[in-house]
Formats: structure tokens, sequence, C-alpha cells
């Protein structure tokens, strides 16, 4: 007997944005990326110490990877803004990572995200509605895109 955990990938998009200028981003290669994903499973083993003290035999997990495709072209500025502040802002001043200038400026905070500048927001599990990860980011003065985190994914 397995555990099945689940990845949730939600990539929050405009269609009618093919290409971001700002941040390297083709849309079109993402989303074929995404698809690869979302029919991957993989097995891990667990060792002992990574089983819960609880009575469990398995000593494997059965991950599932799961895409949520967001059309941000029918959401308003202040949805964009709010999904931002209450998801991926948190989740960057968690990870301690720089995603305010990746989606907005110094000033206008945000303004670009979803729109101009895709972004894809990771969650494990139910992971209390905060994403595990935020991408596109910065960290550590280097910028981790979409296409590049999604394709060191499937290897």
């Amino acid at each position: 007997m397995s555990l099945i955990r689940k990845y949730i990938f939600e990539f929050y998009y405009d269609p009618n944005v093919t290409t971001s200028q700002k941040i390297k981003c083709d849309i079109k290669r993402v989303l074929e990326l995404l698809d690869k994903i979302s029919k991957t499973e993989k097995k891990w083993k667990m060792t002992r110490s990574e089983r819960p003290t609880l009575a469990i035999s398995s000593s494997t997990y059965d991950w599932k990877y799961e895409t949520k495709l967001r059309d941000t072209s029918k959401l308003s500025k202040d949805a964009l803004k709010r999904i931002y502040f209450t998801k991926a802002a948190v989740t960057a001043m968690m990870k301690k990572y720089d995603v305010k200038t990746v989606f907005g400026t110094e000033e206008k905070e945000a303004d670009f995200f979803g729109k101009e500048v895709p972004a894809l927001l990771i969650y494990k599990d139910s992971n209390f509605g905060y994403p595990r990860d935020v991408i596109p980011r910065i960290e550590k003065n280097k910028l981790v895109v979409i296409e590049e985190y999604l394709s060191e994914q499937l290897k």
C-alpha cells in the first residue's frame, strides 16, 4: 500500500498575451510542459525516519500532478492583486525570495501578475491554502523562470 500525495500547478496567464516581454516566458511551451507534468506519476521510497510515527506500513509515496489553468483575461486587476497579495507575496516572504520586482515595480507592486508576466503557483497537498512555490521569482540574485523550472521537474 502506498500513500498518495499531490502537487498542484496553478498557472495564471492571459491567453491574449503569447510571449511575456518583461520576463522570458513562452506560454505555448509552458502549456506543453504542464500537460506533460499532469501525465506524470512518480514513486518515492520513504526512509523509516520519513514515515510518520503513526503505524503506517507504507514505504512509498505515489505523487500525482494536477494542473489548473487560470485565464486572467476575465479577471479584474483587483482580483489579480488579491491573489498576488494573499498567495504569491505570502509565500515569497516566507521563502525569502523576491517576486515584487518580477510582477511589478517598486511603486506598482503586482501590476503585471498573471497578465504581462504569467505566474505559476505550486501547491503540495493542501498546504493550508498557501503555495509551496511561486515562479517566476528572484532567488539568490538569480531569476527562476517557469519554462526552466518545469523542464527541471521533468528530468
